[in-house]
């Protein structure tokens, strides 16, 4: 839902307002009602800006990225040109699995680019309500950032304060959802290796890619610092179909190290599998999902690969399907597909000796 304001207006003090004279647990009851659990903060043309983050539909079990068909009709037989570049969209998301939300708020910009969201109004509405709506928002509300631009925009205090719901010192609930290209998972390991690795022309990271290496770098430390940061979910992933073990997590991970020391913090880290996940990385407890296996209009899977009532396994239970595939990774033996799923040559799996 969004409302049409004028961005440029002044905020006013209305305290001859029923509501604002009213007493402040009675307001801070209705607001309740008017308050999102989850917020996402984002730049838009270089300001903060806030929108709603409203329910994406539960991953696919098996095949994540299906999902991101809702809406869609049934049979792919029947979609138009429109509807595969509206499922590729979908799925080339930097926001992650918030790639509704961030539909969504595409969609109200296109509508008319003078809309605010419906938590921007009220914060505009007036000075003693904004006052009173930050305050609730900074106990109850989790505040979602999918890009390393903000976070850099964050942690310098480069926004405005009439807009931004309190500042870095004051959030409680955090959430970090980030899909990054593999560059900029390079200049990490550069960055913390302190040396560039040889890699192939195509895969060195670019002197952006190694700003927002910068940027991850200074978030740990920094976040250690806000005192009253209670809970901290952190989600990563990389935006094309090569497998996920490409990305070096422990550099990835190191510039949380900090985060990892505080007692009172709730910290989740979330990664896709590979044929290494039974590894710890200590200090961190990590959950790990299936990797997204549909990328634009490529279908690629990545570990767990092999299919559990399958001819050449049909001895085998889903534990042990995944025991052998780790070993037939670890002992250089990949497992190859040629082409979807619907045309899956077992033939080029090579089991070891």
């Amino acid at each position: 839902m969004a409302t049409t304001l004028a961005r440029r207006n002044p905020v006013k003090t209305q305290s001859g307002s029923p509501l604002l004279q009213a007493p402040y647990d009675i307001r801070c009851a209705i607001y309740s009602y008017l308050i999102p659990d989850q917020v996402h903060v984002h730049l838009r043309e270089g300001k903060i800006s806030v929108s709603e983050c409203v329910p994406n539909p539960a991953v696919h079990a098996t095949d994540p990225g299906l999902e991101r068909k809702e809406g869609l009709p049934l049979k792919d037989a029947e979609w138009t040109r429109e509807d595969t570049d509206t499922w590729s969209t979908r799925l080339r998301s930097t926001w992650g699995p918030h790639w509704k939300c961030e539909e969504t708020m595409l969609q109200a910009q296109r509508d008319d680019a003078t809309m605010y969201s419906t938590i921007e109004a009220l914060l505009w509405t007036c000075k003693k309500m904004r006052a009173d709506i930050k305050e609730q928002m900074i106990y109850s509300t989790s505040i979602i950032v999918t890009s390393i631009e903000t976070i850099d925009a964050l942690l310098q205090g480069a926004v405005s304060t009439a807009t931004i719901l309190c500042p870095l010192e004051d959030i409680r609930k955090l959430e970090i959802s980030l899909r990054l290209p593999r560059t900029v998972f390079n200049a990490f390991e550069d960055q913390v290796t302190g040396s560039r690795e040889e890699r192939l022309a195509w895969m060195m990271p670019s002197d952006s890619d190694m700003t927002q290496a910068a940027t991850w770098l200074r978030l740990g430390p920094a976040l250690s610092r806000i005192k009253g940061l209670e809970e901290l979910k952190i989600w990563l992933d990389h935006n094309d179909d090569a497998y996920w073990k490409t990305v070096n997590e422990r550099t990835a991970l190191s510039a949380l190290a900090p985060l990892a020391e505080l007692p009172n913090l709730d910290l989740t880290i979330n990664l896709p599998r590979h044929f290494e996940d039974d590894i710890p990385i200590p200090p961190f407890v990590i959950l790990r999902r299936l990797r997204q296996r549909h990328h634009g209009r490529n279908w690629r899977p990545d570990f767990p690969i092999l299919e559990e009532g399958d001819c050449f396994f049909e001895d085998y239970n889903r534990q042990e399907l995944e025991d052998l595939e780790r070993r037939m990774w670890r002992r250089g033996c990949p497992i190859a597909f040629a082409g979807s799923p619907a045309n899956t040559d077992r033939s080029l799996i090579r089991f070891p000796s």
